[in-house]
């Protein structure tokens, strides 16, 4: 049985997503309309809606559209349609494995996106801290020594990175994820990516993945199993679109509950994802990632200049949309920055909604000192306005 608590983050996000001048609150791009995402995808605007006005309303297929099923495996190498379920946001992927897998306890990189911990909650597992640490300047600190160390000890029977990590923006090399990956596998448990913003890292047009082909097909012990979505890489959450990609038997069982949840996706989210994940190249991501490149390179030349002089500490995010800032003024000025930031009109998500006191470690600078989650998926123009007026309240503060 669920035991959820309220998601806190949510209720901030839909106070602030329609009265903030400036929404840094969202973890996603800029949302497109259905014109320019058709215009990114390279459709023509006539030919889709003759093909939208005669698309089906019937259900899609259970696991999903065949062909867009091929198109996730061709993501993943060594995946094939059949280790891959279509899902509404990778929400209810990570809720089906949770479900399917039932585990007892769960290692995760922690502070962290708060559904990850509360849905290992509402299953009835033990949550086992793997630190995210920031230090004085606002980098984050990632020690997989230790980490692994968590998991040899602690023995979970599933370890859940989320990668690229959400709220530091923080991205692992294929080293260190597989170094963890090897400490999960070397105590039985099974390794669970959620890889959300892979299509946004450094390295185009995919970052690193932990998906590996199973040796062979299982429905528990150690396995990998990855979890995605290109809805805020692309600016189109309200699409609903993620995926599983796991071991079949575990695909047909995550399918078996799905059956008598949401039992299918929409049909035109469906069609409009086929057309994004089409080419092999993900052109469809090209604007967003233009957009991406600069907004991270004008925030840290603003760090570097005019946020540093007016007390604002962080860096730029290394793979995609949110990264963490904090205020020399914090933590004793947290009313008078909050109070200067809603008057300029600017939406910030407060690092203690991601249950920072819960799972916030005693050596971390952040931690002690406070900050909040910073997105960077405005337009160009509005992200170097929303820096501006970030200046003037740290001026305003002092």
């Amino acid at each position: 049985m669920l035991n959820l608590a309220p998601f806190h983050i949510e209720e901030a996000l839909e106070t602030g997503r329609f009265s903030a001048r400036f929404n840094a609150l969202e973890s996603g791009a800029a949302p497109l309309t259905l014109g320019e995402l058709l215009s990114h995808v390279g459709v023509d605007h006539q030919l889709a809606t003759r093909e939208l006005l005669g698309l089906s309303l019937a259900d899609s297929p259970n696991h999903g559209r065949f062909d867009l099923r091929q198109h996730i495996a061709r993501l993943h190498p060594g995946a094939k349609a059949e280790n891959v379920l279509v899902t509404t946001g990778t929400s209810e992927a990570l809720l089906l494995v949770l479900l399917c897998l039932q585990p007892r306890r769960i290692a995760m990189i922690l502070p962290g996106f708060q559904l990850l911990s509360e849905l290992g909650h509402g299953v009835g597992a033990e949550i086992l801290p793997l630190a995210m640490r920031w230090d004085p300047q606002g980098r984050p600190q990632a020690d997989v020594e230790q980490w692994s160390n968590v998991i040899r000890q602690q023995k979970p029977d599933m370890v859940l990175v989320n990668h690229p990590h959400n709220p530091s923006g923080l991205v692992l090399s294929e080293e260190q994820l597989q170094h963890v990956a090897r400490a999960a596998e070397a105590c039985g448990a099974c390794i669970v990516g959620d890889e959300h913003y892979r299509f946004l890292t450094p390295q185009p047009p995919l970052g690193p993945t932990l998906w590996q082909p199973p040796l062979r097909e299982q429905a528990k012990g150690p396995m990998r199993l990855v979890t995605g979505s290109f809805i805020k890489c692309l600016g189109t959450p309200g699409l609903r679109i993620g995926w599983c990609v796991a071991p079949e038997p575990v695909i047909k069982r995550m399918q078996n509950l799905k059956n008598y949840t949401t039992h299918t996706v929409n049909p035109v989210s469906e069609w409009l994802a086929e057309r994004v994940l089409r080419r092999d190249d993900l052109f469809a991501f090209a604007a967003q990632r233009a957009v991406w490149t600069a907004n991270r390179s004008s925030l840290q030349d603003w760090l570097r200049g005019a946020g540093q002089q007016t007390g604002w500490v962080g860096i730029a995010p290394e793979g995609g949309w949110v990264t963490c800032v904090s205020h020399r003024s914090l933590p004793h000025g947290r009313k008078s920055l909050d109070h200067a930031l809603q008057a300029a009109g600017c939406g910030l998500l407060d690092l203690r909604l991601f249950e920072w006191s819960r799972y916030g470690h005693k050596d971390c600078w952040l931690t002690e000192h406070g900050g909040f989650r910073m997105g960077l998926g405005m337009t160009t123009d509005s992200f170097n306005i929303f820096l501006d007026a970030l200046s003037s309240v740290g001026k305003t503060i002092g």
